[in-house]
């Protein structure tokens, strides 16, 4: 038996459903993304992105990524995304 801690972790992980998370693709690119936001990457993607993999990890049965970009949209001044071109 592992150490009681890091079997404590690794059930957490279990009933969170997150034992395969390191294997799961970003809902979408980060070309997709700024398309969509109609702006230029830059500094601000890796932020947008990391909302678009939380959301994933909130939404696991939901495959629609418009909900992601949504997410992304209503954090728009938090995250720093520039005004659309």
């Amino acid at each position: 038996m592992l150490f009681p801690e890091w079997q404590g972790f690794l059930d957490h992980l279990e009933k969170m459903e997150l034992m395969d998370v390191a294997s799961q693709k970003q809902p979408l690119t980060g070309t997709r993304l700024a398309k969509d936001l109609n702006v230029k990457p830059g500094a601000w993607m890796k932020g947008a992105l990391d909302v678009c993999m939380q959301w994933q990890l909130r939404n696991k049965d939901s495959d629609n990524i418009e909900e992601a970009i949504e997410e992304v949209r209503k954090r728009r001044d938090e995250l720093k995304i520039p005004k659309s071109n």
